[in-house]
């Protein structure tokens, strides 16, 4: 994203805006410094980069990103899977 966390943070919270262009996006927030300021550790990123990418999942019902990249595929997928299917 950016290496100013504000801007990452506005990306974030933009991302349905960008969705709304029609290209394929991937989220790629996974470990990302901004997500604790660069103070947190890597597992406590990786919990962080869940809720960022659950948090955006449910804007569009789980049907918005459509790739996301992550390190820690298996909490990844435990937490996102139990989310409302996608119909899409």
């Amino acid at each position: 994203l950016s290496k100013n966390p504000n801007v990452s943070w506005e990306i974030v919270r933009r991302f349905k805006e960008l969705k709304s262009l029609g290209y394929p996006l991937m989220l790629a927030v996974s470990r990302k410094s901004f997500l604790g300021q660069g103070s947190e550790s890597l597992d406590k990123r990786d919990e962080l980069s869940v809720d960022v990418a659950l948090s955006v999942a449910r804007q569009f019902d789980f049907c918005g990103p459509d790739y996301i990249r992550v390190h820690n595929v298996a909490m990844h997928r435990r937490k996102l899977t139990c989310g409302v299917p996608c119909s899409n």
